[in-house]
């Protein structure tokens, strides 16, 4: 369901796990759009000036086990409703962006990746790519990785 799913992958997974997830954010910083791939560059409909925020982050249980691991590229990073959803280090996108109003998922790809351990080994793991529009426009580019421990591939 989670793999399928087109709604908020965070609700998602907290129905699936039954618990709640919290956000941690391990990094995030406005840049050009150059400095992404052109495939990212093309589904936001950005520029390679264009200025976006790229984010790395993880959904984690009440002990801070990852259950996934996000890659996230936002456009228009600086308007202040959309900005904030992107850039909270409390709320996780998925529950912020209901704030904006109506969202939908748009499929890219549904793949499998590794997953490194804390021991510094790697297993498989299944990986969701997806863009999300608000108001009709693209806002986000989101690639998540999910902890085989939760989400077996």
């Amino acid at each position: 369901m989670v793999l399928a799913g087109t709604g908020s992958t965070t609700r998602l997974l907290e129905d699936g796990l039954a618990t709640t997830l919290s956000i941690q954010v391990l990094g995030q910083r406005l840049t050009t759009a150059a400095l992404v791939s052109r495939d990212i560059r093309g589904v936001l409909a950005v520029m390679e000036t264009d200025e976006v925020l790229v984010r790395r982050s993880s959904l984690v249980t009440a002990d801070l086990v990852p259950v996934s691991r996000n890659y996230v590229v936002g456009r228009d990073p600086r308007a202040p409703d959309a900005g904030r959803v992107m850039t909270s280090t409390v709320t996780p996108i998925g529950y912020g962006l209901a704030a904006l109003g109506p969202s939908r998922r748009q499929m890219i790809a549904v793949t499998r990746s590794l997953w490194l351990k804390n021991d510094g080994t790697t297993v498989a793991c299944a990986v969701k790519n997806y863009v999300i529009f608000v108001k009709g426009a693209p806002l986000l580019y989101l690639s998540e990785h999910f902890n085989p421990d939760f989400l077996p591939t």
